[in-house]
């Protein structure tokens, strides 16, 4: 698997959805919705 086009943002969701257990409450803080934290 080729990681090098993963983004910076995309490693904070990552981090956020693991550390929160959830899509929804990862995204509050991050200042996105649930559904854009969804489609990274």
């Amino acid at each position: 698997m080729d990681f090098t086009d993963v983004s910076l943002t995309a490693l904070h969701v990552l981090r956020a959805v693991a550390e929160q257990g959830t899509f929804t409450t990862a995204a509050a803080p991050l200042g996105y919705t649930q559904s854009a934290i969804s489609r990274q």
